[in-house]
């Protein structure tokens, strides 16, 4: 954090900029490994512990039980729980310190750390990617306050606040507290992950065409050396992605899942909720932070696909530039192994996420908010 605010303040002021080595080390990695499996004990209990604290709403929520002692429960309340509880339990689970030091070893194998351009990179992006998270959050946070507000105390001539009225408010604003770090902690982590990997293709990216611009400016003839170390590299960022696809294909899958849902949930309450006028105009900024925070996780893992992509046209046409029969043999081994799967992540291991993935999500999206006025008046 301390980092980022350095490197921000050197930008707006203009002034050259050292930027450091690229690094995922962070106060949101931090914060989650304490809570993870990998620390023993403690990090188990105190899983436990925030994670009961996070949920402690949902104990009178979730389930309603009548004078009659018939089982009733909210289906909305059901679904956000079961996302929450996914990717609560799947950071504590799969994103560990082990973990961390696999992707980390696959990244500085690839070695790239020396050059500024790339650093720059990273580091800008980075903190552009914080910056609107945070953003993003802002207008949920306040919805929040609106609604803690305005909801309690509650008194009317009708109807009087009870004990469990005053149970469900406290609970509510202690569950939330408690959520906002860890929930805005994933988001950073998995944005941070996602960045990795753009950083090492945005770098080959750089290489291969300082080498296409040489060789069409200057002709100067191919060295067969600088296109057999890109082919290598290319292959280690495959491996990079592959470690990190362990926890990033779960992750992207709970997280859009659960965006996605906060989208369509909040639709149909501005919709058809009756709300008090303040509360209204905060849930519609509200909705738009969750957009936002959607397009952001969503983005920073598609650009991965993209820029995988830029280099095969340039290593194509500069690797065949060669009479050699052991080049063209090293290149048809190459062709072999990236023609497996393409550089990217998943969603849950489902469907890679690419820009037709990004369309159809938002399709489908679009089509259930449609037809939501359907199921209201059925």
């Amino acid at each position: 954090m301390m980092t980022d605010i350095k490197i921000l303040k050197s930008l707006l002021s203009k002034n050259e900029v050292n930027y450091p080595k690229v690094s995922i080390d962070s106060l949101s990695s931090r914060l989650n490994l304490i809570v993870s499996s990998s620390n023993g004990v403690t990090g188990n209990g105190l899983f436990l512990v925030i994670l009961s604290l996070i949920f402690s709403r949902h104990l009178t929520i979730l389930i309603k039980i009548s004078l009659d002692s018939t089982f009733s429960f909210n289906p909305l309340e059901v679904l956000h729980f079961s996302f929450q509880l996914f990717n609560f339990s799947l950071f504590h689970f799969k994103y560990n310190q082990q973990f961390l030091d696999k992707v980390i070893a696959k990244y500085q194998v690839i070695n790239i750390d020396y050059d500024h351009q790339t650093r720059k990179f990273f580091w800008t992006h980075r903190i552009i990617y914080r910056i609107l998270l945070i953003l993003s959050y802002m207008p949920q946070a306040l919805h929040d306050m609106h609604v803690f507000k305005h909801s309690w105390p509650h008194q009317s001539a009708t109807s009087a606040s009870t004990p469990n009225d005053a149970l469900d408010y406290w609970l509510s604003i202690l569950s939330t507290a408690i959520y906002y770090p860890f929930a805005l902690s994933q988001d950073i982590i998995l944005i941070d992950l996602a960045m990795l990997s753009q950083v090492t293709l945005h770098n080959i990216n750089d290489k291969l065409n300082a080498v296409s611009g040489e060789l069409q400016v200057e002709g100067n003839k191919l060295n067969n050396k600088v296109i057999k170390m890109l082919r290598w590299q290319y292959l280690l960022i495959h491996r990079l992605v592959d470690e990190s696809s362990s926890f990033m294909n779960l992750a992207t899958f709970g997280l859009i899942s659960h965006y996605v849902y906060f989208v369509i949930v909040d639709f149909y309450t501005l919709a058809f909720d009756k709300q008090i006028v303040p509360i209204k105009i905060s849930s519609m900024f509200a909705s738009m932070g969750i957009l936002l925070e959607l397009c952001l996780i969503t983005h920073s893992v598609v650009a991965i696909y993209i820029k995988s992509q830029q280099p095969l046209p340039i290593l194509y046409k500069l690797s065949f530039k060669t009479y050699s029969f052991h080049v063209l043999n090293e290149i048809s081994l190459f062709l072999y192994r990236i023609g497996f799967n393409d550089i990217g992540f998943s969603f849950g291991g489902l469907f890679m996420i690419t820009p037709d993935f990004t369309s159809t999500l938002a399709l489908v999206t679009i089509s259930i908010i449609i037809a939501i006025p359907s199921f209201h008046s059925a």
